[in-house]
């Protein structure tokens, strides 16, 4: 047990370092891509609903889609046969444990020299059991890390290209819709671009589970029901 909280401990900071880095990474990727005016993918958001608002949440909920199905399809083809390798293991090794207890009589009972040797025979089987059982739920939360990266590199590589920005019905070229005084100069809207593929990355990460509600919620504040 503590062999593997040292090793998840080690793990999860290794990859906060990682993921501080990555997220680093795409504000820079995003910084760039506005700055020198790749980020020229125009969203029509209206065909998601006629209030800019509600369509871009509804276009954001569209990107998690496909992310999410990306994803599983990745868990799917590269790391769910390595998985189920190591369920059929598992289940191997409990049937063998179950059919030599078997031939041991009642707990009570003295063991023969030839029963003491099927008992050694099962703790050394136990043994391996749970070392089966912990690379199975070591292999698991490696999985969940890599699709965390994979889902933060999509919606930062979204963001970057002007797929995604969770800012997008607020901006028209200046600073907020209705200050156009406020002229905003290449280098902020670059250096805002880049903040915001950030969290358009995370909010993709987060999947659309908590995301629903929040579509759910302005929908409904957007369209009150009549009473």
């Amino acid at each position: 047990m503590t062999e593997t909280y040292s090793y998840k401990a080690k793990l999860m900071e290794i990859v906060t370092n990682k993921i501080t880095l990555l997220s680093i990474f795409i504000f820079f990727i995003g910084t760039f891509a506005s700055y020198n005016g790749l980020s020229t993918f125009k969203v029509n958001i209206y065909a998601f609903s006629d209030n800019p608002i509600l369509g871009n949440l509804m276009y954001i909920t569209f990107i998690i889609l496909i992310n999410e199905r990306v994803l599983e399809s990745y868990n799917s083809s590269v790391r769910k046969p390595l998985r189920l390798h190591y369920v059929t293991e598992i289940d191997k090794t409990q049937k063998l444990i179950d059919q030599e207890r078997e031939l041991l009589p009642a707990k009570d009972m003295v063991l023969t020299k030839n029963q003491k040797i099927i008992f050694d025979y099962i703790k050394i089987l136990e043994s391996k059991l749970v070392k089966q059982q912990e690379r199975l739920g070591e292999f698991k939360l490696e999985t969940r890390i890599k699709l965390v990266y994979l889902s933060l590199i999509i919606g930062g590589f979204a963001s970057a290209m002007g797929c995604l920005n969770v800012f997008s019905p607020f901006l028209d070229g200046t600073l907020f819709i209705g200050s156009s005084e406020n002229l905003v100069l290449n280098y902020q809207r670059a250096i805002f671009d880049g903040f915001a593929a950030v969290l358009s990355a995370w909010l993709i990460a987060g999947g659309s589970e908590g995301w629903n509600s929040v579509t759910s919620w302005a929908e409904s504040a957007v369209n009150p029901k009549k009473l």
